[in-house]
């Protein structure tokens, strides 16, 4: 059989375990370098980008916060939407 070529999706949604950017979590740190490199190779390779921050640039806000909630609760934005560009 030959190889079959699948069609690039137009979306992908999910809750990824991981964050692209350390703005994206609180207080902020970066996920591994190997994840985050996978994940923005796979995006690019399919030609999609990240709807919210692409819409929200400079804004934070979290998805997952851990419990219990305070001023001080480690959050995270984890659910994203990735579209096509155009």
């Amino acid at each position: 059989l030959g190889r079959r070529r699948l069609p690039r999706p137009n979306v992908v949604v999910g809750d990824f375990n991981l964050v692209e950017d350390p703005h994206d979590r609180y207080p902020m740190r970066r996920d591994p370098d190997t994840a985050v490199t996978a994940l923005s190779t796979w995006l690019s390779n399919i030609e999609l980008v990240d709807g919210w921050r692409r819409s929200n640039p400079a804004s934070q806000q979290y998805t997952f916060p851990r419990l219990p909630i305070s001023a001080d609760t480690p959050q995270s934005r984890l659910d994203r939407i990735y579209f096509r560009k155009n």
